[in-house]
């Protein structure tokens, strides 16, 4: 179940130019293959998604704010 939803974060986020959270859901998709993933792997990729969270976000508020105008 985490691999595809990694999987399909991964395809939207980099559809839309989200290219960090793109590849921290590419490598979470990787790692949920794994039966015991090691430790560092798993920080690394908390320390991705910590970066890429807040500039998805920021994408968001902007798009939401152009929207908002063409109303």
């Amino acid at each position: 179940m985490i691999r595809q939803e990694a999987h399909a974060l991964a395809g939207a986020s980099r559809s839309v130019g989200l290219t960090r959270l793109g590849e921290a859901a590419s490598s979470l998709q990787k790692l949920s293959t794994q039966a015991l993933p090691d430790e560092t792997a798993v920080d690394d990729l908390v320390a991705a998604f910590r970066d890429a969270v807040p500039l998805a976000v920021a994408w968001a508020d902007a798009h939401g704010k152009l929207a908002a105008s063409v109303e």
